[in-house]
């Protein structure tokens, strides 16, 4: 099978952060036929961020395509990450991601069901 992908949507504040993310879904639950939840590119606009959040019972990875920034985890643990460099959370993590930057910061984040 073979589909177009959907047109970006615009997030203010997305997960209690701030700023604009730009939201393009790749694949979303039912695409993954049970296996995860959501594959998508993100853009966050410089100084933007999305606030922290948990995943129960998933993992997820971020990887930075493009930009720089933060990868805040849950315990308050933070980490700069930058393009070609991927923030992974384990399972039942808890996790945010803020663009320091001046430009763009492209993200493609993967999220599984952990199968543990």
């Amino acid at each position: 099978m073979v589909r177009n992908i959907g047109e970006a949507r615009i997030i203010k504040n997305a997960g209690n952060g701030s700023g604009i993310l730009e939201k393009q879904t790749i694949l979303d639950a039912e695409d993954m036929m049970g296996h995860g939840s959501i594959l998508c590119r993100c853009i966050l606009k410089p100084h933007s961020s999305i606030g922290s959040h948990f995943h129960n019972n998933e993992i997820e990875w971020y990887y930075v395509n493009r930009g720089k920034g933060n990868f805040i985890e849950g315990n308050g643990d933070i980490t700069s990450i930058e393009a070609g460099q991927i923030g992974i959370l384990g399972e039942d993590g808890c996790h945010g991601i803020q663009n320091t930057g001046t430009e763009d910061m492209e993200i493609f984040a993967l999220v599984l069901n952990n199968q543990s």
